[in-house]
């Protein structure tokens, strides 16, 4: 760790084309002890469903072996597609992985994007938004510990019940609301979630929707100089070091634009303060030697699946794309 800044790295399931899931498993296993070995703080994972895309489709599950497999490492999603969720399930398997493992653990939760999956799991997209917000409130009220009940369009628990495993009182979950779209940030703040911040937009335009949380977040009497929004995004370099220090660099840059956009007195000793107190989670900051997999593997993967706006072409599809697929992590990889 640099001052405030965390360093984490993102595995997958992903190995040469042909292996088994098994194996890929394994090999994912084998990433997440390599980066505790370099001295980073977390591992982070996705979710996703029926491709070659990742298919990690119970990151929670995953991360529960890897408690016991990578002991003291920090956890993290990125993340957990609530609507598809069962509120009380998912707020019971959050409390077993919090018992479960003895380092930071992150859960970050968003919305999802692709059509397939919410098909597949016979969830229209349009009940997202509301459905997200049912399982988040949920989940809150459940990790307290405490008889709750709730009543929403989709839940309705009208028998007070209590969640088991308890958490312990210094057993911290940090929780993060994905921000897909400008609206995102506020809906985030509405729900008192510090927003996870996706590399998918250019500094310039985070800068303003981090703008659009911290301004609904106050109005909401929410603590804005103690919640740091995450920056999610990849640096790539040929050792660790070369890595942070580009991770380092990014950073210094997307605070000065943040010093350009905030213009008043108040707000820039307010940005100043969060900037001191304040941890950024999320730099994922990857040496070329991190993953085992090579960049042709993962690049073979990713072609058998090309997506083209919210869907992902179904096995055997012949659809193509002239769009580069998308990725959390950039497909640089070298064997180790």
């Amino acid at each position: 760790m640099d001052g405030n800044v965390r360093y984490a790295v993102q595995i997958g399931a992903v190995d040469e084309e042909g292996a088994t899931d098994s194996r890929m498993y394994d090999e994912a296993i084998v990433d997440a002890r390599y980066a505790q070995e370099l001295g980073y703080g977390s591992v982070w994972m996705v979710e996703h469903h029926f491709s070659d895309y990742y298919p990690t489709p119970n990151p929670l599950m995953f991360l529960s072996h890897l408690a016991a497999a990578c002991p003291g490492l920090g956890l993290g999603t990125a993340v957990m597609v609530l609507p598809w969720y069962d509120p009380v399930r998912f707020a019971e398997d959050v409390a077993m992985l919090r018992t479960l493992t003895k380092g930071r653990l992150d859960i970050g939760m968003g919305r999802g994007t692709a059509k397939l999956e919410y098909d597949a799991m016979r969830v229209p997209m349009g009940e997202a938004r509301e459905r997200f917000r049912e399982c988040w409130e949920v989940t809150r009220l459940a990790l307290k510990g405490e008889p709750f009940t709730y009543k929403g369009q989709f839940v309705d628990i009208d028998q007070p019940i209590t969640l088991r495993p308890h958490i312990e009182p210094d057993a911290e979950i940090n929780f993060f609301g994905a921000i897909g779209s400008p609206a995102s940030a506020e809906i985030m703040a509405d729900l008192g979630l510090t927003p996870l911040s996706l590399a998918q937009f250019p500094d310039y335009m985070l800068v303003k929707i981090l703008d659009k949380w911290r301004t609904r977040a106050r109005q909401n009497g929410l603590e804005t100089n103690v919640a740091l929004p995450i920056s999610a995004k990849c640096f790539i370099g040929d050792t660790v070091e070369e890595a942070r220090t580009e991770a380092r660099d990014h950073l210094a840059r997307f605070y000065r634009l943040q010093a350009e956009h905030y213009t008043t007195d108040t707000t820039s000793r307010a940005m100043s303060s969060s900037r001191r107190s304040s941890p950024i989670c999320g730099l994922w900051a990857i040496p070329l030697r991190t993953i085992r997999s090579s960049t042709a593997a993962l690049s073979a993967h990713l072609r058998r699946w090309p997506i083209r706006s919210t869907r992902y072409a179904p096995s055997g599809s012949t659809t193509s794309s002239s769009r580069t697929p998308r990725t959390a992590c950039p497909a640089r990889r070298a064997t180790v």
